[in-house]
């Protein structure tokens, strides 16, 4: 159908490398500095990305997967201030704001993927699929690295 190829046309192109897009299309969501981190023990893998949307309405992400390692799912970290604690909470979506980015990251909103079928290699590459309510799915490679390199990676200032 038409709707679909003014949808995908731009994302296999910028796929390809090239920069062109159809003058009518508008672009989609797109996926940038993902990681995954190394577990300590065997725990769950952390995914940390930025989303972004040129849209002017808003997005959001739906969910995450990665066929290479193991399930993932949205989670946030949630401080609860009257026994100073940290839990995760599973999240259904994450909203990407019209026209902007999001960042998930430690501390924050971010993926976990486990159980892990395997073990993990610092800066071995990983193929995850983050797929967006109106922009459909959007691969990436992420790549692995250890709590040791978290700070550097993920601290990076957003795209204007």
């Amino acid at each position: 159908r038409q709707a679909d190829w003014v949808r995908d046309l731009p994302r296999l192109l910028a796929r390809e490398g090239h920069r062109r897009q159809a003058a009518s299309a508008v672009p989609g969501p797109s996926v940038e500095r993902a990681y995954v981190v190394i577990p300590a023990g065997k725990g769950p893998a952390a995914l940390y990305l930025v989303a972004n949307n040129p849209a002017a309405s808003p997005e959001s992400i739906t969910s995450i997967a990665t066929d290479a390692i193991g399930p993932a799912t949205l989670h946030e970290s949630v401080h609860d201030h009257a026994t100073n604690t940290m839990s995760m909470k599973p999240l259904a979506a994450v909203d990407v704001p019209a026209q902007g980015s999001v960042r998930l990251a430690p501390g924050g909103v971010h993926g976990m993927i486990g159980p892990l079928a395997r073990p993990l290699v610092r800066g071995e590459r990983i193929a995850v699929t983050v797929h967006f309510a109106r922009g459909g799915d959007v691969r990436t490679t992420a790549t692995v690295i250890t709590y040791a390199d978290v700070d550097t990676a993920t601290t990076q200032p957003l795209r204007k």
